[in-house]
């Protein structure tokens, strides 16, 4: 499953490829990759520079660099009743 599907629609519609992101940043292509395919998390810093290039309204970051950060098995962790 892709990650971040919400964030890769908004740097295409800017016309943006992760390379430009990366340029952006001041890192690696394989840094921005890495964070793509969730590997690793964006940091503060990251989001910031990316949601201001991007016009990410702030209240949104969430949707766009954390949410699709979280393992989708968590949702299915049932608690066993002890009843």
């Amino acid at each position: 499953m892709k990650r971040y599907l919400k964030l890769r629609k908004r740097m295409l519609d800017a016309g943006a490829v992760p390379q430009d992101a990366a340029n952006k940043l001041g890192r690696s292509y394989n840094y921005v990759c890495n964070r793509f395919n969730g590997n690793h998390p964006w940091d503060a810093a990251d989001m910031a520079c990316l949601g201001n290039w991007l016009k990410i309204p702030k209240a949104s970051y969430y949707d766009y660099f954390i949410k699709p950060w979280e393992h989708e098995e968590e949702a299915f962790n049932f608690e066993e009743d002890d009843a």
